[in-house]
């Protein structure tokens, strides 16, 4: 069995394979199980797998995100800011906003149910698809304290990446506060 592709495929997605790579470079299920018996390969989510010498990192937990729930689900919340390299929370945890209700497959992987397409206010970075500045920020509110919120809004506003404008918009279009009369 010839695994340089593998090594190729690796490279692009920071260690991370999908069990349909794998089939597409000619392996069947049963080399796969196999490359998983032998520690040459290890499972992260359903269907998708890190070579055994790359080291766990964020990026390799979004890609195996990305490859798991395909065109299903954008990143969003606390990832989109850290795709975005604003300040947000420290570790390995990932958010997606997906249209389809159902439970993530890891601890550290978070799927938050909407009702609104995520997928026509996405922007691609590094090829994977993210909630736009506005929206990323809003979605964090609901999951980040409120230091580190402000980090990211001062960070976002002071760079250019998004104004007021843009938050009072996305917030009338999520249905928010802004988008009532304020009493008295």
């Amino acid at each position: 069995m010839d695994l340089a592709w593998l090594d190729r495929a690796a490279l692009q997605g920071h260690g991370v394979v999908s069990l349909e790579e794998c089939l597409t470079q000619g392996l069947t299920r049963t080399d796969v199980s196999r490359l998983v018996r032998e520690g040459l390969l290890v499972r992260m989510l359903p269907r998708v797998y890190r070579t055994a010498g790359a080291a766990p990192t964020f990026q390799q937990s979004v890609w195996a995100a990305h490859k798991w729930a395909g065109d299903s689900a954008v990143f969003s919340h606390r990832t989109a800011l850290k795709l975005r390299r604003w300040p947000a929370p420290p570790g390995r945890h990932v958010d997606m906003s997906t249209m389809m209700k159902r439970r993530a497959p890891a601890k550290w992987l978070d799927l938050h149910f909407t009702r609104r397409d995520p997928f026509g206010e996405t922007i691609s970075i590094g090829g994977l698809p993210v909630t736009r500045p506005g929206r990323s920020l809003l979605d964090a509110a609901s999951s980040m304290n409120s230091i580190r919120l402000d980090m990211a809004l001062d960070h976002a506003l002071r760079v250019g990446q998004v104004t007021v404008t843009d938050l009072l918009t996305t917030l009338i279009e999520a249905g928010g506060r802004a988008a009532r009369a304020p009493a008295g």
